[in-house]
């Protein structure tokens, strides 16, 4: 499991955080970083920084800090209740958070193992973040091990929104080889409940994932984000029991199945629904499993998707009670639903009793794929299988060349490559 913080450091933050409500509040206020003519006349600015951090570390819970079209070479911190928006002057409007000149750094302190841009963590109250770019270009990271992950935008068991995120090339490279650590924006919550939206964002050139998602005190949603990925990343990952809707969302370029590419993976969940999402060009489209010892993926909903251009599989389900529902599946290049159990998937999962429902499905050597060990499904006759060489078939594979197949694709790469144990 992930690297969870001791009752002792929780018990000292709960002493912190009831001896800063005890405090006499400083009243909310506005603060800019750098000194611009804001588009919003409304706002009466109190004081002028020169960095984002100096801001935030003045500001009083549940001020707003307005920052100013600029690059700003810094790594951000922080944990109180406020507003970080960024805001246009004249004809510019881009504020961008890139990394310090001497690279970014694992923060002090233990709570966490990775090196976000923008950190939030912690917070008695709301954190919403919008209008700002983060690009983790010139990390100067040469370690594939420390720092676990490197995040754009990363909330730890702090609740808020990201909105209107611009998060790229967050990734690290060492002799021309991808790490497979780099984050756009992470929602993480394993201390307390958590209630995150993100949302509007534009998330590219990660080289693991671009939004990820985890643990059962998160509830998070995602909706109307833009995400484009590489061979062998995941679109957006849930991970461990997180509450999650994730809808209307476009998650394009993850290819290559046997890469362990994919548009969404729904890791170890339940109950979380996936609907009105365009996933396209992507390894599977959308793929629920899990790894062996940790919760199977159940109870969830899959509906109302568009499916498009998956090398491997449009829809893979490794769990049980599933609903597979109303989705337009078209052009995979092995099945447009597979219903895989753990052998044949590298996890120690199973797929039963789920239901496959009013499905259109064009394109694809399988409509529907079947494990022999996977017991309890139903494929209803309303499902609309065109130009499929097989409409039904029980198998691990379908047996057409390029075949890029469940059981290669697991062959060829461990799932562990995709969703690595994440350490907070």
């Amino acid at each position: 499991m992930s690297m969870r913080r001791s009752g002792t450091m929780l018990m000292t933050l709960t002493i912190a955080a009831l001896s800063s409500l005890m405090a006499q509040p400083a009243s909310a206020t506005t603060l800019e970083v750098g000194s611009c003519v804001t588009n919003n006349d409304a706002e009466s600015v109190s004081a002028h920084f020169s960095t984002i951090q100096a801001a935030v570390n003045a500001a009083p819970p549940g001020s707003t800090v307005l920052v100013c079209p600029g690059s700003y070479a810094e790594q951000v911190e922080i944990t109180k209740p406020l507003t970080l928006k960024g805001v246009a002057s004249g004809n510019m409007g881009a504020a961008i958070v890139v990394p310090p000149p001497n690279g970014l750094i694992v923060p002090p302190g233990g709570i966490t193992v990775t090196a976000p841009q923008i950190w939030a963590h912690d917070t008695p109250g709301p954190v919403n973040i919008s209008d700002l770019t983060v690009d983790g270009s010139n990390n100067q990271i040469t370690s594939c091990v420390s720092p676990v992950f490197v995040e754009g935008v990363y909330f730890l068991d702090a609740s808020g929104s990201i909105d209107h995120v611009v998060a790229r090339n967050q990734r690290v490279s060492v002799a021309g080889t991808d790490c497979v650590n780099g984050i756009g924006i992470r929602v993480t919550s394993d201390l307390g409940s958590a209630l995150v939206t993100v949302t509007n964002n534009a998330v590219s050139a990660y080289d693991f994932t671009g939004i990820f998602a985890s643990y059962q005190m998160a509830n998070v949603t995602i909706r109307n984000n833009s995400v484009v990925g590489q061979p062998g990343t995941a679109g957006i990952i849930l991970f461990f029991d997180v509450q999650a809707t994730v809808s209307e969302n476009s998650v394009v370029g993850n290819s290559n199945a046997n890469l362990g590419g994919s548009g969404i993976d729904v890791v170890g969940v339940h109950h979380s629904v996936v609907s009105a999402n365009h996933f396209g060009s992507n390894g599977y489209g959308i793929a629920l499993y899990t790894f062996t010892g940790d919760p199977n993926s159940d109870d969830n909903t899959i509906s109302n998707n568009k499916v498009f251009g998956s090398d491997g599989d449009g829809i893979a389900v490794c769990g049980d009670n599933n609903l597979v529902k109303d989705n337009t599946i078209s052009g995979s290049t092995e099945s447009g639903v597979n219903l895989v159990t753990g052998p044949t998937f590298g996890a120690n999962c199973t797929a039963n009793n789920n239901q496959v429902a009013d499905n259109i499905i064009n394109g694809a050597c399988a409509g529907v794929l079947m494990d022999p060990g996977a017991v309890g499904n139903t494929v209803d006759d309303e499902n609309r299988f065109l130009n499929t060489v097989n409409l039904r078939l029980t198998g691990i594979s379908c047996p057409l060349p390029p075949a890029a197949s469940m059981a290669q694709a697991a062959k060829s790469v461990p799932r562990a490559r995709l969703v690595v144990r994440p350490g907070n």
